[in-house]
């Protein structure tokens, strides 16, 4: 079983401003990950390999994976539109060890 960890307060505040519905399927994504649940989708991005997102429906959340730890870093939970990936994701880790 893997640990939850918010890269900083941002996260949380972005969970929320989610509605009642997001939030609840980020709660569903984020027992999955903390079980490392295989039916889980997850997918690395062409651009960072060791950042990979989840999604569902409208709701993109972007970890990193600390197997040493045993511990999953969320950087960035965020409903889809045209400016979730024009960021350079490795930002929102930077403060991560």
């Amino acid at each position: 079983m893997y640990k939850i960890e918010f890269v900083s307060k941002r996260v949380k505040k972005e969970i929320q401003s989610l509605n009642f519905n997001e939030q609840q399927i980020v709660s569903v994504i984020l027992d999955a990950l903390k079980k490392n649940d295989g039916n889980l989708v997850s997918e690395k991005l062409n651009k960072f390999p060791d950042i990979k997102r989840t999604k569902k429906h409208r709701v993109r959340i972007f970890y990193k994976i600390d197997n040493d730890h045993k511990r999953i870093l969320i950087g960035k939970v965020c409903i889809r539109d045209s400016s979730s990936y024009n960021h350079d994701m490795r930002e929102w880790f930077k403060h991560c060890a």
